[in-house]
Parts: C-alpha cells; sequence; structure tokens
C-alpha cells in the first residue's frame, strides 16, 4: 500500500480506521441501513444559513477554479473540462443527491490539485479510487 500512496495518505487511513474500531462505530451502521427514499426537500431546509454561502463558493471553487486548474496540469487533454459541463455535472448531481436525501457534490480544484499530485494522468485514476472506496464500503 505504501508504494500506491503516499506515506501520510495510508496513515490518514490507519487513524481512520482505528478511531472507528476505537469509537465502536466500525460496522455498527450496518443493521440500520435501509434504501434511499425519494424526497423532495422542505423549504426550512434551505435555510439561508447553508445556502447563500454556498453560492460564490460552488462556482467560484468547483467550476472556474477546477477548470483552470484542469487546464493547467493537463493541459490540451482537459478539452472537454469546460465551464459549461462543470456546472451542468455539479448541478445533476447535486439535484439528484438531494432527492433521496444525499449531500450536494461539487469539483473542487484541490481536488483536481489532489489527484495530479497522486500521479493521476487519465480518467482511469478515477475508476481506480472510486472502486477502492466502493470494496471498503462494502466489505467494511
Amino acid at each position: 500500500m505504501a508504494r500506491l500512496f503516499p506515506r501520510a495518505v495510508v496513515r490518514g487511513i490507519q487513524l481512520g480506521v482505528g478511531l472507528g474500531v476505537f469509537n465502536g462505530s466500525w460496522g455498527g451502521g450496518l443493521s440500520t441501513a435501509s434504501a434511499p427514499v425519494l424526497a423532495l426537500p422542505h423549504l426550512g431546509d434551505l435555510s439561508t444559513v447553508l445556502v447563500l454561502p454556498q453560492l460564490p463558493l460552488t462556482p467560484g471553487n468547483s467550476v472556474f477554479g477546477a477548470a483552470d486548474t484542469a487546464r493547467m496540469y493537463y493541459e490540451e487533454r482537459a478539452g472537454r473540462v469546460t465551464h459549461r459541463n462543470l456546472l451542468l455535472s455539479v448541478g445533476l448531481v447535486s439535484a439528484t443527491a438531494g432527492l433521496i436525501g444525499g449531500m450536494p457534490l461539487c469539483h473542487w480544484s484541490e481536488g483536481v490539485t489532489a489527484y495530479y499530485r497522486l500521479g493521476a494522468r487519465t480518467g482511469g485514476t478515477n475508476l481506480m479510487i472510486r472502486g477502492v472506496l466502493l470494496l471498503l464500503a462494502v466489505f467494511l
């Protein structure tokens, strides 16, 4: 594992697993898991405390910053990473997640940098990382 990931990442994973075991929360939620239910958010859920600060952050960091960062690292290979495509994907994923009770998601310029610094040079890296996370979620 140390060859695939930097030592700090390995230590972070070890710390997270250790804290989960220590707190007794390791696997405790499996017995109460249920399928997502389709539900529209209530007007009270869209309070100004949660929505207003997100308005400048989402376009700035997850759209404009991510597109510019992708172009900086990947140059011409980042041709499909446009502001329009990022806005569409953030909007669709967040709307879908909200309908099933999930949290809004976004692309972050920091995430692009993290992938690049870990050695990601193709889209296969996303599949590999998500596959590992999916296996951890299912089996742990």
